[in-house]
């Protein structure tokens, strides 16, 4: 039983991500800097994430209770929605989603969407 090896970012770290869809008509790209927040990276925000990059699960550090956490693909399609009512913090399985660029939002307070990378 060995503790998984954990990274914490206490640091931005920008990345350029690029999509391209391709259907019968062609192509479509579309480019996005995005930037990775660690722990503490900044201060502004509600709560923290950690470790962003992800691999497996992602720890969340509320400055207030949720009643929850939404992560959501670019395209705004809801991927997860997890009940966090009550909790000061949050441990989430992300192993079941696919690697991308996500937004993860929390529910019951003011809509703050922070970008999650997830690289298995």
């Amino acid at each position: 039983d060995s503790v998984p090896e954990q990274h914490n970012y206490n640091q931005q770290i920008n990345y350029s991500v690029t999509q391209i869809v391709y259907n019968e008509f062609g192509s479509d790209t579309m480019t996005k800097e995005i930037m990775s927040l660690g722990l503490d990276a900044d201060p502004s925000l509600e709560f923290s994430i950690y470790p962003n990059p992800a691999q497996d699960q992602i720890n969340i550090i509320p400055k207030k209770l949720y009643d929850g956490f939404q992560i959501r693909s670019v395209d705004g399609r809801l991927v997860m929605s997890v009940n966090t009512e009550g909790l000061e913090k949050t441990r989430i399985d992300i192993s079941n989603i696919s690697n991308g660029v996500y937004f993860i939002s929390a529910i019951g307070g003011q809509t703050i969407k922070v970008p999650l990378i997830i690289a298995h």
